[in-house]
């Protein structure tokens, strides 16, 4: 379709008056020549240029009625010169044969006007599946480069430590001894963090999961997340739990406790040792709005750590972001825990935010909803009952 790409497509991008102009203009000079030219050379088969014109720029409405403005002048024209409004047959005969060559113009050209739409559609779909390929290219590329840079921190520790422990062994007391081993096995834990949450990435956006949701309690679930949390994390921090028992969501429970576990261990990590970490949990909107929508509950999980700047805050949740003061900090991180908790909160229907100030020592309040595990109509029961109570 290359040959479609110069002069017509150019005509389509003029503005409606000019194209407007073009058409008119061709249609008069036609009329014109028309009118000056002998009988015998008079047809309708002349006024092919002005309705091909037509018939491109606005398609086959615009061409029809432009013939059908062109035969009514030209009627009128022959019956004023020659006296009748009856003409003879033959001059009948050619009209008919010009009127049908012209709507078969009409026709052929507006398809050509399609097969420019569709060359140009066409166009159109491959810049975008280029442009996407594109930036998949890049998040391939980014990711390759992220985790090969993360991977390489946990394993060039765990090498370290273990290449001491085969030299040094016979010379080193138990209390080095296993403080090696330790940090041996906690950096088998980041490399475990790390391949997880890459995984869980790339199966969030290839859309592999189905999703089971079921209603379960929020406190209950709760209190699983923090029973299989890092015990160091527990005894280094005061963690208050303020959910009540009564309170129930419907959510997948995998991708709960996975986002509450992301957001508790960024908690623990950049909170300083002694601070408190408060998980709460509150029903949104007691009474169900219109459309029967179910309530959200709303989990907060609050830690008094440096908080985060306020110009970095919005692209928190994206793909590998961390903070400028992370990058070269001694929390290790893959970026990828907030954006695959955003992905998982969302799809279920849910959303996620980050509350802070910036000023070390307030810290930042995480946040996200999911639709309560109550139905509107008993919610708007319990409201009712309150709000009489309260009278």
């Amino acid at each position: 379709m290359r040959h479609l790409g110069a002069s017509p497509r150019t005509l389509l991008k003029l503005p409606l008056a000019i194209r407007l102009g073009i058409a008119a203009l061709s249609v008069v000079l036609v009329l014109i020549l028309f009118m000056v030219l002998p009988a015998p050379a008079r047809t309708p088969s002349m006024l092919a240029i002005p309705m091909a014109i037509v018939a491109f720029l606005f398609r086959k409405r615009g061409a029809f009625i432009c013939l059908a403005t062109m035969e009514v002048v030209l009627w009128t024209f022959y019956a004023y010169a020659s006296h009748r409004m009856l003409l003879p047959r033959a001059t009948i005969t050619s009209f008919i044969a010009g009127t049908t060559a012209l709507i078969v113009v009409g026709i052929l050209v507006s398809l050509l006007r399609d097969a420019v739409d569709m060359a140009d559609a066409a166009r159109a779909e491959t810049a975008y599946a280029l442009e996407q390929q594109r930036k998949l290219n890049e998040a391939k590329d980014k990711l390759i480069m992220n985790v090969n840079h993360e991977l390489r921190t946990p394993l060039t520790a765990i090498a370290g430590y273990i290449d001491l422990l085969i030299q040094w062994n016979d010379r080193l007391d138990n209390e080095a001894r296993l403080k090696y081993l330790q940090n041996t096995l906690a950096g088998c834990d980041d490399l475990q963090d790390l391949i997880g949450n890459v995984l869980d990435a790339l199966q969030i956006d290839m859309g592999k999961e189905h999703l089971t949701l079921q209603r379960f309690s929020v406190r209950d679930e709760t209190q699983e997340v923090l029973r299989h949390l890092n015990p160091a994390w527990l005894q280094s921090h005061r963690v208050s739990l303020d959910i009540a028992d009564t309170l129930t969501m419907q959510a997948n429970k995998q991708y709960f406790r996975q986002v509450l576990r992301n957001l508790l261990s960024n908690a623990f990590k950049y909170a300083p040792a002694g601070t408190e970490v408060r998980i709460s949990a509150e029903l949104h909107n007691t009474i169900a709005p219109a459309g029967n929508a179910v309530p959200q509950v709303c989990i907060n999980v609050k830690d008094t750590g440096p908080g985060i700047p306020p110009d970095e805050a919005h692209n928190l949740f994206g793909q590998f972001v961390r903070l400028e003061r992370d990058i070269s900090g001694p929390v290790r991180g893959s970026g990828l825990g907030l954006y695959i908790s955003k992905q998982m909160i969302e799809s279920m229907g849910g959303r996620i935010w980050a509350e802070s100030t910036g000023i070390p020592g307030q810290g930042s309040c995480f946040s996200f909803t999911l639709p309560a595990g109550i139905s509107p109509r008993l919610i708007h029961a319990i409201s009712e009952a309150e709000s009489s109570a309260s009278v």
